[in-house]
């Protein structure tokens, strides 16, 4: 008995107290996937039959993991996993010199689309030579990764593709940066350094239009986002003073830059935003509820539009923007040390999973020291930009996350390279120089599931009895209640296993639930909703 009510008493600090963040999710699965040599993963999807997709570079002959030769210097590298993450197929894509896979996006044929850049002429799957050093390379593989058709697009110079999305037409829209000026594909002459490079392509690759966008200097796209009105948001970084299409002056050497274009490219705004130093936007992403989250690492302190001090050498600094791109809020995120985030998705519960790669030991936000060189780093916001808790993953080397996304069963599969053998949280040695690591993380407690509401000021409370319970206990309310009262019982992991509204008249004057429900035994949350009040309580179930 003493044990249950040491559980109960900690559980019941974890979820209420205003002063601590929520339990991080457990590692469920992870899994290192590579050859001999160096495997760098940068996207991973999970895919419509609830398994993943990862996509990256490599140039490792086949051992481990890797079936194939290696065709150049490096080529793209899929590989499709099961739910469980293990390994189904894989398949080497590439040309004769060095071809590096940026993004990849299931379809709605079932099949990929993967973008990158190449620097190979005719030979192995690519089908075009190079127009320049660089090109950008868009390929199309069926369910099963088998190249269905292949596109190099590029001007004179350098071009680097670092954004992919299918349209609503069946095309897709492509995007980075380039350094061409109008030859090859390229019909728009260079404004600076390197500009914002955006191409429309048909169904089966062909170009339907370009457009080049962009400052007097270093003008980097790094994110494309479909919007509502048939348009797009595009979302960099940007070196450049007001000049071509840039109408604000930076605020520090480098500021995010976003840029509003219609369905032909054509550009209706742009805004800056940063502070006095170096600020770097590298993902883009649409919210529900209106607007857009942007997200990347800054070095700046307050100045600008940067309304919180750096904590560390680079933090993640997370923007909230409206849909005309004004900003809302904006939320700085470290430790003492370097964090660059480079992936971050709104999650379901109306907050953000933020994820990228940290050298920082516990300071500022982060609650756990490094592993190695550098780690994963994970951070769950709620819907207002408070941590709500955050997670280190790493072995005693270098661990770089460059995607994360959350799952249907409410958890998180996070994706990058390796170079840990087994230390830290890292269970399996390296098979090369580096490796794609995944991670699948479980769904995070009832305080994540419950964002925001736990540690206001409630006027609504709660006694459970019998606690412990075998399955029927009672919820003696203490009002006032004015609403309806919903009752869930939530799993330790945060996900639902009941839940059912009470009329407010029914419950007067009493305020009574009787809950008589068949639960496997174990620890459960019970969260008690009532118009804008919320309150969660732990409860044991016995045999």
């Amino acid at each position: 008995m003493r044990q249950v009510s040491t559980l109960l008493i900690a559980a019941m600090s974890a979820i209420t107290s205003s002063s601590a963040l929520a339990q991080a999710p457990p590692i469920l699965w992870q899994n290192t996937i590579g050859g001999n040599k160096a495997d760098i993963c940068y996207a991973i999807q999970q895919t419509n039959n609830g398994g993943y997709i990862l996509g990256g570079s490599s140039n490792s002959g086949p051992t481990g993991d890797k079936s194939e030769q290696v065709v150049g210097n490096f080529d793209y590298w899929i590989c499709r996993l099961d739910q469980n993450g293990n390994v189904m197929w894989n398949n080497t894509i590439g040309g004769n010199k060095i071809d590096y896979l940026s993004c990849i996006r299931q379809t709605a044929d079932g099949g990929f689309i993967l973008g990158g850049e190449s620097q190979s002429k005719i030979s192995g799957d690519k089908t075009a030579n190079c127009r320049g050093d660089y090109d950008y390379w868009v390929v199309k593989v069926d369910q099963d990764g088998i190249v269905q058709w292949d596109k190099t697009i590029g001007g004179n110079k350098k071009d680097y593709l670092y954004s992919i999305q299918q349209t609503s037409d069946g095309g897709y829209i492509v995007g980075g940066y380039s350094q061409s000026g109008i030859s090859g594909d390229k019909t728009q002459a260079s404004r600076g350094d390197y500009d914002y490079w955006v191409v429309k392509l048909n169904s089966t690759g062909s170009i339907v239009w370009d457009k080049t966008i962009g400052g007097n200097n270093g003008d980097f796209l790094y994110s494309i986002v479909p919007t509502s009105d048939g348009g797009y948001l595009l979302g960099g970084t940007s070196g450049s003073k007001i000049s071509g299409e840039k109408t604000q002056d930076q605020y520090g050497y480098t500021d995010y830059w976003i840029v509003k274009i219609d369905q032909y490219g054509n550009v209706l705004w742009d805004k800056t935003i940063g502070g006095s130093d170096e600020d770097y936007l590298y993902c883009v992403k649409k919210v529900s509820t209106g607007g857009f989250i942007l997200g990347g690492y800054s070095e700046s302190n307050i100045s600008g539009t940067k309304t919180e001090n750096c904590k560390g050498d680079y933090d993640y600094w997370i923007v909230k923007v409206d849909n005309n791109g004004n900003v809302v809020w904006d939320k700085t995120i470290g430790g003492s040390g370097s964090d660059e985030l480079l992936s971050l998705q709104p999650t379901t519960d109306g907050g953000y999973i933020l994820g990228g790669s940290s050298e920082s030991n516990i300071s500022g936000d982060k609650t756990e020291n490094s592993f190695g060189l550098s780690d994963y780093w994970v951070v769950k916001l709620d819907q207002n930009a408070n941590v709500v808790w955050d997670k280190t993953i790493g072995g005693d080397d270098e661990d770089d996350l460059f995607a994360i996304q959350q799952t249907t069963d409410g958890g998180y599969i996070a994706g990058g390279y390796s170079e840990s053998n087994i230390s830290g949280n890292k269970t399996e040695n390296g098979q090369g120089l580096y490796d794609y690591w995944i991670v699948k993380l479980g769904a995070g407690s009832p305080r994540e599931s419950a964002a925001g509401i736990v540690g206001c000021d409630f006027t609504l409370g709660a006694d459970i009895f019998p606690n412990p319970s075998t399955g029927t206990f009672t919820i003696k309310l203490s009002g006032p209640v004015q609403d309806d009262v919903v009752i869930t019982v939530l799993s330790s992991t945060g996900q639902t296993i009941f839940s059912q509204p009470f009329s407010a008249d029914a419950l007067d004057p009493k305020l009574i639930v009787s809950i008589d429900r068949k639960f496997t035994a174990g620890a459960y949350f019970v969260k008690i909703s009532s118009g804008n009040q919320n309150l969660i309580k732990p409860i044991l179930i016995q045999e």
